[in-house]
């Protein structure tokens, strides 16, 4: 997965989260980052095609869209939040902003994909043909849910939403 709290990390700032300072929200649409600017992922989903098990664009957030490949393989994830890659947009903007980007940030369009360990240099070599850095975030497990880990190994409680299509009124 490339790019996450990149492309897209303006369409959350902008989308109206609550407590986004505006600042930041106008730093990230200033740098082109999300607002409808896209960059794919260079035919990365055709090269991992026989490697990945599976994947998804990440469109509504890294952890709505991740949780629906869980949902569909009844398994769970164990991710690790230092792992993520940031947006340099991103930098000395308050930490619940950049979690909020990078985890519930929505249009990244960039792949959430899961590979077994054992297929890790396929899933390498794949990247490098395709012109994309990818960045290995977790690990699936047998459990199902989703455990967000903090850098220091602390499990979050509260994690943050992606898009949600269908808001009450």
């Amino acid at each position: 997965m490339g790019g996450v709290g990149g492309r897209g990390a303006a369409d959350g700032a902008l989308g109206g989260w609550g407590g986004v300072e505006r600042a930041a929200a106008e730093r990230l649409a200033a740098t082109g980052v999300g607002c409808g600017w896209r960059e794919r992922g260079g035919g990365l989903g055709l090269a991992l095609r026989g490697i990945a098990h599976a994947a998804i664009d990440i469109s509504d957030g890294l952890l709505q869209d991740l949780g629906h490949i869980l949902a569909a393989s009844r398994v769970g994830a164990l991710l690790h939040e230092d792992r993520m890659p940031v947006a340099a947009a991103l930098a000395g903007m308050p930490a619940d902003v950049v979690r909020q980007a990078v985890l519930g940030g929505g249009d990244v369009y960039q792949l959430c994909f899961t590979a077994p360990p054992a297929r890790r240099d396929a899933v390498r070599a794949a990247a490098q043909a395709a012109g994309v850095r990818v960045t290995q975030v977790g690990n699936i497990v047998a459990e199902p849910g989703l455990v967000l880990r903090d850098a220091a190994g602390q499990p979050l409680a509260r994690l943050p939403a992606g898009f949600d299509h269908f808001p009450s009124v």
